[in-house]
């Protein structure tokens, strides 16, 4: 028989069991706290549903008190009415022993506020039979506004026009959007894992990317243009920003570059400065124009003056006639600078290529080096085209530009041919052609060739194999457009080493028969009274010396001012006017307007070295009846008072 405990036995259990109870509720303080201070809700249920216990955050997070609690709350009723059948049978599932882990839920505030959570339960027992659930609850409400912000970063990165390019600490691609698949031809999957050198096209030499990396790698960003390849093989730039990306530890992780495709944008600033450059050079042309054609005035009215004196066959007039020829070169030469450098309305008309060709190439000549000898087989039984002379021009010039480029560098030979062909069906070179006659312009050099590859794409825009400083790439293209506008076809043939040969085709057209004024007509004058309006004293006194010559009567004056007070005064003593466009203080045209005022019947001829602001049409609708372009010739000067003076007799108006 055991022996009973002592008094100090059961005094020391008694100390003990209490030491174990106060450490308990110690324990059970220190759980409650633990599970109060949760961010997370922790709750437990019956079988039935109903909250048997909550923390803290459960309150704040539902919005309800403990009288709710104390009324009684069931975890159903916090669900969305749309989710609380699923929720009653994953309750019971887990009832049932299943494990499901997280399961997502709407769930509803006190005051009626959705928002999502996830909840983490597991059944409990009591007497070894299940008693109901315990839990946890989190809010997702955050991290799903993450996200969302997180998948409208993703669609606005694969949706951007812009390339992003995102590499690891090494430099290697980690990811690319969509907008780098489709402007370098390279897809994600062949991308992933590569450096960026794959789109190196050679342009920027090692110390460029030398510097690009330390500024990068230096925990700087880095910003500037790039010349890259794409996957086909051609070039294309960009506006780049790359930026390193730190962890918190302050380490770089990875890299971030940003690029824009600017090479549509740089093409249109060429054009753009390629037009403006155009621009000024017509702005200076005409300038120089108008000067030189008031030097050339007295040379071509002395020299024709001069010759009526000098006998047949005389040393003396054959001096005086080479003089009159190279002033008419030096006059066509200063046309044809003004046709290359001024934009204006291209107008066609019947016309002879081989007297375009003949001009052009005494210009080409002369800017040729000495080192390329020019062979020319122009027949004159081509016929006509309907073209406008001036694009005609162009054509030729650039396509003796572009062969001289290809000789620069040995000698060489240029050859221009101009013949008719008949075209068959079978002969056609596109599908715009007709059958029937076409006059044929060749150019054809001995220079460098034109590699297979690059052939297809010699019309294309900015398309150019030649250095920067050697032109825009436009010229070809240029070309192209004018032929296919005069309904034609521009052809080209060439091998590396053996030269090319463009070919011209132009439809041919019916001869038709006008009559023209040449310089053979006879000279015929007159005795009215000519009001002569020239600010250029040496241009002034040819200009009366030669209507003197015809037979008028001339009053000069100097001064567009000085010769309106005149007409003020005197009105009635005048039968027509002849007056410079240019002039100080008071254009020709606004002196016009002015007399018109006085006496709107007065004939008023127009004088210029150049102008692109007054048009025939436009001189006209101010009631002046003639124009002339300078230098002025006895001839022109005979013709056109002639046909003022007899189209309206007597100052009479047209209708």
């Amino acid at each position: 028989m055991a022996e009973k405990p002592t008094y100090e036995e059961l005094e020391q259990r008694i100390r003990t069991l209490e030491l174990i109870e106060e450490e308990a509720k110690r324990s059970e303080q220190k759980y409650k706290d633990l599970v109060a201070s949760l961010p997370q809700i922790v709750f437990e249920t019956d079988l039935a549903g109903n909250v048997s216990f909550a923390n803290r955050t459960a309150f704040d997070l539902f919005g309800y008190t403990q009288k709710d609690y104390a009324k009684g709350l069931n975890a159903l009723d916090m669900m969305v009415p749309e989710e609380r059948d699923r929720a009653l049978k994953n309750m019971q599932a887990i009832m049932n022993g299943e494990v499901l882990g997280g399961v997502e839920y709407t769930v509803v505030r006190k005051d009626g506020h959705r928002f999502p959570v996830v909840v983490h339960s597991n059944r409990f027992f009591q007497d070894n039979k299940p008693a109901g659930l315990r839990g946890l609850i989190v809010d997702l409400s955050q991290i799903k506004m993450m996200e969302t912000a997180l998948k409208r970063r993703a669609m606005a990165i694969d949706q951007s026009t812009e390339t992003i390019v995102i590499t690891d600490a090494e430099g290697l691609i980690t990811y690319v959007n969509p907008a780098f698949e489709k402007i370098t031809g390279y897809s994600s999957e062949e991308a992933l894992g590569e450096n960026p050198r794959i789109l190196r096209s050679g342009k920027h030499d090692d110390m460029f990317y030398r510097d690009l990396w330390k500024t990068i790698s230096g925990g700087k960003t880095w910003s500037g243009r790039l010349v890259n390849i794409k996957k086909i093989g051609s070039e294309f730039t960009e506006e780049a920003t790359i930026s390193p990306v730190f962890s918190d530890k302050g380490e770089i992780v990875s890299y971030v570059a940003v690029k824009r495709d600017i090479t549509d944008k740089l093409q249109l600033e060429a054009q753009l400065q390629q037009a403006q450059k155009m621009e000024a050079i017509g702005s200076l042309a005409g300038g120089i124009a108008h000067d030189f054609n008031n030097i050339l005035s007295p040379i071509f009215g002395y020299t024709e003056m001069l010759l009526l004196e000098a006998p047949e066959g005389s040393q003396l007039r054959q001096g005086l006639t080479r003089i009159l020829a190279g002033a008419r070169t030096a006059r066509n030469l200063v046309a044809q600078i003004l046709a290359f450098s001024r934009q204006s309305d291209h107008e066609k008309k019947p016309l002879k290529m081989q007297s375009v060709i003949e001009e052009d190439l005494k210009l080409v000549r002369s800017l040729l080096p000495v080192t390329i000898k020019i062979s020319r087989y122009i027949s004159n039984n081509c016929g006509l085209v309907m073209a406008d002379p001036t694009q005609m021009s162009q054509v030729l010039m650039n396509l003796c530009t572009n062969a001289f480029h290809s000789m620069e560098e040995t000698k060489g030979t240029l050859t221009v041919t101009l013949k008719k062909i008949e075209l068959e069906t079978r002969d056609l070179m596109s599908p715009e052609m007709v059958p029937g006659t076409y006059v044929c312009l060749t150019v054809a050099d001995t220079g460098s060739g034109i590699d297979s590859h690059i052939l297809p794409r010699i019309f294309d825009p900015y398309f150019t194999t030649k250095d920067k400083d050697k032109g825009t790439g436009l010229g070809l293209a240029i070309i192209h457009g004018i032929v296919k506008g005069h309904n034609g076809h521009i052809s080209v043939s060439s091998e590396p080493g053996k030269g090319a040969e463009f070919r011209v085709y132009l439809p041919a057209i019916e001869a038709i028969c006008e009559a023209e004024h040449t310089s053979s007509q006879a000279v015929s004058g007159g005795d009215e009274r000519i009001l002569l309006v020239e600010d250029k004293k040496d241009v002034l006194d040819i200009e009366q010396q030669l209507l003197e010559f015809l037979g008028y009567r001339v009053t000069a004056r100097s001064s567009s001012q000085d010769a309106l007070e005149l007409f003020k005064v005197r009105p009635d003593s005048f039968d027509l006017v002849l007056t410079d466009l240019t002039m100080p203080n008071m254009s020709g045209d606004e002196l016009a307007g002015e007399l018109i005022k006085i006496r709107p019947e007065i004939p008023i001829i127009l004088c210029s070295g150049f102008s692109e602001v007054l048009s025939e049409s436009r001189a006209a609708a101010l009631g002046i009846r003639g124009m002339m372009m300078k230098p002025v010739t006895m001839n022109d000067l005979s013709r056109v008072i002639r046909d003022v003076l007899d189209t309206f007799p007597e100052g009479k108006q047209p209708g």
